[in-house]
């Protein structure tokens, strides 16, 4: 899915959209905070829908905008805006941060954490401080070929356009309404990127070209290595050791603490 994501946002880079961004955003130069401060909240808001690669992987060819001529750089969002996705996930009602609650829970610690404990920490930090903080530099991503083009009119067909806007945003809408789906989430990327194939949006070097076989790769790699941890029962011996270290009743602040340095 995450594959398949990586070429759609491609196909988006190729776009007048992304030109029409830069623009925005040169011209909105004043309100680079704000512009900061919205990108984090829509993080918040997509990543309940989502899972954080496959929400940096559609903000991708935004990033490309992101010229000397703006004010807001990509290293003012992309690692920030990541930290508050992770952060945010499972905002939604009824949802708990899973992984620290079961340890605790195990360990008949007596408290729980929900995902507001640190989200709104890590919403207001990286959208207020961390911006201040970063060194501002472009950084070059696997769209980088996308953000060349991006400078300079599509050279797609006002209907070929129109068409990958719309792949985009049925692809969204997917995300939104995966559990009524009658099939899995994980085809509909590619059969939109199958279509835009057809009709010409793409080409195959296009798809070679947004393809991050690194990442798809890494992630491949640290999902084996997760389901071996737990089949060897490692994590539940980092979780024990976690627990040890912070004795009975911990504050849940102290335990998230202990959690992400751990």
């Amino acid at each position: 899915m995450i594959g398949g994501m990586f070429i759609l946002s491609g196909a988006l880079s190729k776009t007048s959209l992304v030109s029409r961004v830069r623009d925005f955003m040169v011209s909105h130069g004043d309100k680079a905070k704000l512009i900061i401060f919205l990108y984090m909240v829509i993080n918040v808001l997509l990543i309940q829908v989502s899972m954080p690669t496959a929400l940096a992987s559609m903000f991708l060819p935004f990033m490309a905008s992101f010229t000397g001529d703006s004010k807001v750089k990509a290293s003012d969002l992309i690692y920030p805006g990541a930290v508050v996705a992770h952060c945010a996930q499972g905002l939604m009602p009824g949802a708990m941060f899973v992984l620290i609650n079961s340890i605790l829970e195990a360990n008949n610690a007596g408290v729980d954490i929900t995902a507001v404990d640190y989200s709104i920490v890590a919403l207001l930090y990286c959208g207020i401080v961390a911006p201040r903080l970063l060194s501002k530099r472009d950084f070059v991503t696997a769209a980088d070929t996308s953000s060349q083009s991006g400078k300079k009119a599509s050279t797609l067909a006002a209907w070929q356009e129109s068409l990958i806007y719309v792949a985009f945003v049925v692809n969204l809408l997917c995300m939104l309404f995966s559990d009524a789906l009658p099939f899995s989430m994980n085809v509909v990327p590619v059969a939109l990127d199958i279509i835009l194939l057809y009709t010409k949006c793409l080409d195959l070097n296009d798809v070679k070209n947004f393809m991050n076989v690194d990442t798809l790769f890494m992630l491949g790699g640290v999902m084996c290595l997760g389901t071996a941890m737990q089949k060897t029962g490692a994590g539940t011996v980092v979780g024990d050791f976690i627990m040890n270290l912070l004795g009975k009743d911990p504050s849940p602040m102290l335990v998230l603490f202990v959690f992400y340095f751990a």
